[in-house]
């Protein structure tokens, strides 16, 4: 990056740090512990030229109806992970979310910019 560059306000991209989605298994252990929480078996890949790329992970109660369902989002850009709990079809459950961020603090790296926990409405991962 040069002068020019830093000049007009462009910035280097980051390379995504895909090493950060090893930990997902550990974290996996956790969420069924600690929330009752397992895999949805479903997960997907979101890719839009120039903006990024998201990969999102479905988690749902292991027992019903539990504490209902929860998506990690790994944030590639960033190396880091947010959780998603949508209620409904524009609601989400906030508290599930800080709880999850509290019991997967030490196995993921969570994103601590809670702006850039975007809702992702009508994933087709469960």
């Amino acid at each position: 990056m040069g002068l020019r560059d830093t000049l007009f306000g462009r910035t280097k991209q980051v390379a995504p740090n895909l090493d950060n989605l090893f930990g997902l298994p550990t974290a996996a252990l956790t969420l069924e512990s600690e929330l009752d929480l397992v895999s949805s078996g479903q997960a997907g890949l979101c890719f839009k030229s120039g903006s990024g790329e998201s990969a999102v992970f479905g988690f749902v109660a292991k027992t019903p109806p539990g504490e209902g369902s929860v998506r990690m989002v790994y944030l590639m850009k960033q190396g880091t992970f947010y959780p998603f709990a949508p209620t409904g079809p524009s609601q989400r459950d906030n508290e599930l979310e800080l709880r999850v961020k509290s019991f997967l603090g030490t196995d993921l790296p969570i994103e601590k910019d809670l702006s850039r926990w975007m809702a992702l409405w009508n994933l087709p991962v469960s």
